[in-house]
């Protein structure tokens, strides 16, 4: 059981993660259990993300965007295999790629506060 640090943040990174590995294509199968080991690797995935994050502050509209998406992005170009792998299901196995992500998101967070575009939720 694990309580996130950051709700949002957790949330945004599960949901980038089971969409880049879930739905890498047309998705047809409806049978909710054959998504398990998917789920159990974006939760720890998410995991990872919360702690690399260490902030629970709310999250900003970029912010929110920008995490799923990457997140998202990355998991579609290189999803893990095989999905019952334990190791994939070991949140110290995401720390570094949740590490970039999270880099991408605080960059992007930069450049918006340069631009003096208001980044409020």
């Amino acid at each position: 059981m694990y309580t996130p640090i950051n709700v949002a943040a957790y949330t945004a990174a599960f949901s980038g993660a089971v969409a880049g590995m879930g739905v890498s294509g047309w998705i047809i199968d409806q049978t909710s259990s054959n998504y398990t080991n998917v789920t159990l690797i974006a939760g720890a995935f998410a995991q990872a993300f919360d702690q690399v994050w260490n902030n629970a502050t709310q999250l900003n509209n970029l912010e929110l965007a920008a995490i799923t998406a990457t997140v998202q992005t990355d998991f579609t170009g290189r999803g893990p295999g095989p999905f019952n792998n334990p190791t994939f299901q070991d949140p110290n196995n995401w720390i570094k790629a949740a590490g970039a992500c999270a880099a991408i998101v605080i960059e992007s967070n930069i450049f918006f506060i340069n631009e003096n575009i208001n980044l409020t939720t």
